[in-house]
């Protein structure tokens, strides 16, 4: 303050702890003397008795980091694995030194240890980011697995797991392999719906999905093992893996091939390429063999329709059975949206339309989902007409849930346009992909993850007051992208007082790796811009 330094040590007062749960304490600190521009300088040592795991150190985090200090002393005896990761460079150093054991019967043994030191110097701040599912998944860090124990002539242990390894003890697990092996709590009622008799698998999983969800509410919570079929239907409602493991029950009796598929959510962070390890599993869905080369995702979780909710959508998930599969339910999962619009303009400016829009699978239970959350229905229509600056006359939304969920609206609304004694100024594209490029950064370090894959149509006709022609038509543009995953067009055609214009968008892929960056950039600078495209009619002398 005032150029001078001031210190402030911490009160013991703003020190306390918070139990999460049995396993897990969290301690926090209230720096009262925080201000803006301080320096907050926390030292701590951590104490476990479980030797086989070392937490992972994260010297980077929401508030930018100018100094991480991290030591560890790991005796001979205990083999890990070091693992760094991260965008920025975290400098580490090894080293040896010997430290003595006293044992309980007051023997002594000196070991030698590896000894590891870690600084994270100017490490920028961890910044939220619409586009990456968990900023985590890229912070710099440092992991460390524990792969055995070797004490000279008395132990040898190995920790390396396959995902042999971590089926067996799934299945030896009474909470995850026992309630595979259980019966199915409503065979009766789904014989009493004829759900065995129905023709498809489509149509049995359909049924059986809208069964249990009439007989259980999930409560939000994602879980990987699960509780007992008759308990969670006694209360009515659980977590996504009671709820999975009944799935299971059911589909086996319908005749449909199921299969676990373990997995950490978005939210949760990445499985870890380098190595199997049941820790970073936080949650499982279903697998529905429907043939021989279709499998269909499934999950409690899902609610109007039969979409995965995008916190399941990874890149990584494990299959567990007889032999481990890697699938990954990002390659799959997808969302498309449509317009089709109608419309007449009049010499004041105004624009009537009328027409409807399609939202399929992914896209189609986020809609839904908007509109159960809005406070009413007036809330949500007023909420769409003052979006896209309209005025509905008629605005109905339909929903068909199922494995292939869709959402329609259909409307009839009214927009103006800007006039002069001469022109119209006309914006055909009433519903554009994105208004604005949401990638302004020249470079960028992070990928970019996109929810879902996913396409966009707009499609529209509109008549052209009578006494006016076209003085100025936008261009019509085609762009593909090197690797073929993005695709735009946008078309207009003019033929007697009448516009015809179409535009698609259609984004393949669901990550771009940093280096694609600049040509994702490139290509939503020319869809965006797009957005702003103008129609000039002039009146006829």
């Amino acid at each position: 303050m005032n150029g001078k330094i001031e210190k402030a040590k911490l009160n013991k007062d703003n020190i306390s702890e918070e139990k999460l749960n049995d396993a897990i304490k969290v301690m926090k600190v209230r720096p009262e003397q925080v201000k803006k521009g301080s320096i907050v300088e926390i030292e701590y040592e951590k104490m476990s008795v479980f030797y086989s795991r070392v937490d992972d150190w994260y010297p980077q985090d929401e508030c930018p980091t100018l100094y991480a200090d991290f030591e560890i002393k790991i005796p001979d005896w205990f083999r890990f694995n070091l693992d760094q990761t991260g965008m920025n460079h975290i400098e580490v150093q090894k080293g040896f030194e010997n430290i003595t054991f006293v044992f309980r019967n007051g023997q002594t043994e000196n070991v030698s240890c590896n000894k590891y030191n870690a600084k994270g110097i100017n490490l920028p701040s961890l910044k939220k980011d619409d586009f990456v599912w968990q900023e985590h998944d890229f912070a710099d860090k440092l992991t460390f697995e524990m792969n055995g124990i070797t004490i000279p002539g008395e132990v040898y242990e190995s920790f390396s797991q396959t995902w042999d390894d971590i089926n067996k003890t799934l299945a030896e697990s009474s909470n995850f392999g026992g309630r595979l092996n259980a019966s199915n709590p409503l065979k009766k009622e789904m014989q009493d719906a004829g759900i065995m008799n129905l023709k498809t698998p489509k149509e049995k999983i359909e049924a059986i999905m809208k069964l249990l969800q009439s007989k259980v509410k999930w409560n939000g919570s994602y879980h990987f093992a699960g509780n007992s079929a008759r308990e969670t239907l006694k209360k009515g409602e659980g977590d996504n893996a009671d709820m999975n493991f009944i799935i299971i029950n059911m589909l086996e009796d319908a005749g449909i091939k199921a299969v676990p598929i373990v997995m950490s959510t978005r939210k949760h962070g990445r499985l870890p390429i380098t190595h199997p390890s049941l820790d970073y599993l936080n949650t499982f869905i279903v697998g529905a063999l429907i043939n021989d080369s279709t499998m269909i995702y499934l999950d409690g979780s899902m609610k109007n329709g039969l979409a995965l909710p995008a916190n399941l959508i990874t890149d990584r998930a494990q299959i567990v059975g007889k032999a481990s599969f890697t699938v990954s339910p990002a390659q799959t999962e997808k969302g498309a949206e449509a317009y089709n619009i109608i419309g007449k303009l009049s010499a004041d400016g105004k624009l009537e339309f009328q027409g409807r829009s399609e939202f399929k699978d992914c896209w189609a239970p986020v809609v839904v989902n908007t509109y159960k959350d809005a406070k009413d229905s007036a809330t949500y229509v007023n909420e769409r007409a003052s979006k896209y600056n309209v005025n509905f006359s008629k605005f109905n939304l339909k929903y068909t849930e199922g494995l292939n969920p869709k959402c329609q609206k259909t409307f009839a609304a009214t927009k103006t346009f800007d006039t002069t004694p001469e022109n119209i100024y006309f914006s055909p594209l009433l519903v554009a992909f994105a208004k604005e490029n949401p990638f302004k950064d020249e470079e960028r370090k992070m990928p970019v993850e996109y929810p879902f894959i996913q396409s966009y149509t707009f499609s529209a006709n509109y008549t052209f007051p009578e006494g006016y022609s076209v003085e100025s038509l936008p261009k019509s543009q085609q762009i593909t992208s090197p690797d073929k995953s993005l695709h735009f067009i946008i078309n207009y055609q003019e033929v007697g007082g009448r516009l015809a214009m179409r535009c698609t968008v259609k984004i393949d892929k669901q990550l771009y790796t940093a280096p694609e960056y600049p040509i994702l950039k490139a290509f939503m600078d020319q869809v965006t811009a797009h957005n702003n495209d103008v129609v000039v009619l002039k009146k006829n002398s």
